[in-house]
């Protein structure tokens, strides 16, 4: 091991931290998830690190199981739960992938061009079922992606099952998510939160987790009519209401 890295002139640990600081302290492949959590005032090397995966698995590859370009800094969901041991280069039905590498110095990355859709539920629907998703879908779409572009979305799509992971939060936590970073009191209010996060990208977005996708909801919010922000506002609003009736019932019994 003295050896390696006397040739390599780092450790697997501040190679990491290197990288961290020049890219992302999130996982470059889904954007939700913190890579590791460093302590205060503790050297690199003693430091926590991602999970290194093998963009070629061990097993179908295992000529490349030690090539330093075969290993990238990922979350422990993209890693070990979402792409495990698929093969980037070949579908299910032998089917040759678009593959790409996702981390830089690759230019093409494709994060500007996702457009994140939520589908309201109807408000009946929402007050009839207290406890339903005020969404029905939120969907990734990539309208001006070129031919090439989305068979190397497919493959991301494929390997890590973002969108998945994307609409299960987003749908699940729409209205408390909203009503605590914005903190609307009437739609007005609303409406000017929601045009205020558009304004520019986050400061944090490659920090904080979740971020770079809740912009993205905002985005497609600001760009809506005031009939479809006030459904958006129903729904929380109703949400609300029926958080602060179940604190009433729980607090005082009633």
């Amino acid at each position: 091991m003295a050896g390696i890295r006397r040739l390599a002139t780092e450790s697997i640990e501040e190679h990491y931290q290197t990288y961290v600081r020049s890219n992302s302290e999130l996982c470059f492949l889904c954007g939700i998830s913190s890579l590791a959590q460093n302590r205060f005032n503790i050297k690199d090397d003693d430091q926590w690190r991602a999970d290194y995966d093998h963009l070629l698995c061990k097993d179908k590859y295992p000529a490349f199981s030690c090539h330093p370009d075969n290993f990238i800094p990922t979350c422990h969901i993209c890693n070990s739960k979402a792409k495990g041991a698929k093969d980037i280069l070949w579908d299910d039905k032998s089917g040759r992938r678009k593959a790409f590498f996702p981390l830089p110095p690759f230019q093409e990355s494709f994060y500007h061009l996702v457009r994140l859709v939520p589908a309201f539920a109807d408000l009946a629907d929402f007050r009839a079922n207290n406890d339903i998703s005020p969404l029905k879908a939120a969907r990734l779409q990539w309208p001006t992606a070129t031919p090439d572009e989305r068979e190397m979305i497919k493959a991301w799509i494929d390997l890590y099952q973002v969108p998945k992971r994307v609409a299960e939060r987003i749908t699940s936590t729409f209205c408390e998510y909203i009503d605590a970073d914005c903190t609307p009191d009437n739609f007005d209010d609303f409406c000017d939160q929601i045009n205020r996060k558009c304004r520019r990208e986050p400061a944090d977005m490659k920090v904080m987790e979740w971020r770079f996708w809740w912009y993205r909801l905002y985005q497609w919010l600001n760009e809506q009519s005031d009939d479809i922000k006030l459904e958006a506002w129903e729904l929380i609003r109703w949400k609300q209401q029926l958080v602060n009736g179940n604190h009433a019932a729980q607090t005082f019994g009633i």
